[in-house]
């Protein structure tokens, strides 16, 4: 479902695939400044060592694989999940993150709703 829902809204999806954490944690990989839990399961559990001094911050995000109903109120826990998303991405890339400590974009990045 969230690939359809990506390719609805225009994403090409066709390169995507799901990643685990250690694949940044090798020599050569990109470097992570910012780290995002959004599954409050996620929240409480330790974040990986990342190299470097990534921003830690956790957006709450109802997950929508966990929604149980009609296929049409399954798909629609999907775009609201997207939606959400997008909207706190939106101002995260509108944030004036070099001019904040690490402590101070922690924080606001954890405060977008």
């Amino acid at each position: 479902m969230t690939l359809e829902i990506l390719r609805e809204r225009g994403h090409p999806t066709e390169a995507l695939r799901s990643k685990s954490w250690d694949e940044f944690t090798v020599p050569g990989s990109p470097p992570i400044d910012i780290v995002v839990t959004v599954c409050d399961q996620a929240a409480q559990e330790p974040c990986p060592l990342f190299p470097g001094r990534a921003v830690r911050a956790h957006w709450s995000i109802e997950d929508p694989a966990a929604t149980e109903g009609t296929p049409d109120e399954v798909r629609a826990a999907f775009a609201r999940a997207y939606e959400e998303l997008e909207r706190r991405v939106r101002r995260l890339v509108e944030l004036p993150l070099e001019t904040l400590s690490p402590e101070e974009a922690g924080q606001s990045i954890s405060s977008i709703l």
